[in-house]
Formats: C-alpha cells, structure tokens, sequence
C-alpha cells in the first residue's frame, strides 16, 4: 500500500502525487495573527470563528487536491482549533477523521487507529492533554498496523531546534509494547522526514512523505 502522507501545511495547499491511501496529521488551518506581546493567545472563541470561515473559502482547492479517488484519514493538530474533514468535504473519496477517542479503520488489510492530542505545551492550545490522558488513548486502542497520531513519540524525529525533545513519553511506550508497523504523525517541523528501524516513523510535518507497507 503506497500511503501519502501530509500534515502541517499551516493553510497552505499544494498537489499531491498518486496513492492508494492518504494520511492527513493536522496543522493545516492558519491562525489569527498574534495580538501585542504579554496578551495570552491563542484562545478557542477567536480561532474557531476564523478557522470556519478560512475553510468555507477553501474548501474547494482541497478537495483538488488527490491524484486518485482513495480514501483519506484526517487527525486534527494543536493548530486546529476544529475539525477538519469539512476543509475535504468534496474529497473524491472515502474521509475518515479520527476524533478525541481513539478509534480504529481497517483499509487494504491493514488496521489503523488514531486519536487527537498532544503533550503540554502552554496550556490554550489545541487538544492539549497531559501523559496520563494520552496513556489512556493508547490503552484504548485495538492492536494496529499503523498509529496516527498529529504528536510524535518522545525519541522519534521529535528533537526541536533547542535540543529539547517534544514527543509523548505515552505514545513512545505503546508503540515499544505493540507491533505496530508505523506510526505516522507530524507537529515538530523541524525533525520533519523518515526513519526506519522495524518500525516505520513519517514526519510529515510541512511536507509530503511516501511510506509503502505491505499489505496483510
């Protein structure tokens, strides 16, 4: 299965190449411009309004997107303030969106499951959850082919630019305990790429990646 995989376009939209599956993990939407320095921001009654009128107006570009008619699965990201399958509303194919309890979808033969969420960061941005929360996610989950999830594990293409690392500690101990094949995700633009070592990491983060898996 050739999956393409986005995530973090921030309402920047571009073409995507042939697939059998596509994997959207989050930050797509802009956000309101920043208010004069030592006002709290962002803040949902502010970016939800402005998130709904930006899809309105683009919806149509993203559904022109795919080069095919596969199926799509969405996971919101800290950025997106709401859902996101509306900004796919006339995606040729199958959408899927995963929501804030974990759920599973089986596609080709292979099991993917996803929740939204993400580690702590300033405390009035989206999904924010503590390692309790999140380990309760994972607990939640059937055993999966492929995680999607928009935050990585902690130790998995998740180092910032400061050295810090800025991954689940949760995600990263489920997917040591599981068989998971993959886990795509994105939100740390600049460890953005791929890895392999028996477990197959996307960072799709401002970009496009492809992953093939072998179907079951």
């Amino acid at each position: 299965m050739k999956i393409c995989h986005f995530s973090d376009w921030h309402g920047i939209s571009r073409k995507l190449p042939e697939a059998d599956l596509y994997v959207c993990t989050g930050d797509m939407l802009p956000n309101t411009k920043p208010p004069p320095w030592g006002i709290r921001w962002p803040v949902s009654h502010q970016e939800e309004p402005f998130q709904r009128d930006w899809i309105k107006a683009h919806v149509g570009e993203y559904a022109a997107l795919p080069a095919s008619r596969a199926p799509l699965l969405i996971v919101r990201g800290n950025h997106d303030y709401i859902d996101l399958a509306p900004l796919f509303r006339d995606w040729p194919g199958l959408v899927h969106e995963f929501v804030d309890e974990p759920q599973t979808i089986k596609i080709g033969g292979i099991t993917f499951g996803g929740f939204r969420g993400v580690p702590p960061i300033s405390d009035c941005w989206a999904d924010e959850c503590t390692e309790r929360v999140l380990k309760m996610k994972c607990e939640a989950l059937y055993p999966l082919d492929v995680l999607v999830t928009h935050c990585p594990a902690r130790g998995y293409l998740d180092r910032c630019d400061d050295g810090d690392l800025a991954g689940s500690t949760a995600v990263r101990q489920y997917l040591d305990s599981n068989k998971t094949r993959a886990h795509l995700f994105g939100h740390i633009h600049e460890s953005r790429g791929t890895s392999y070592d028996g477990l197959e990491l996307s960072n799709a983060a401002t970009t496009v990646n492809i992953v093939d898996l072998e179907r079951t």
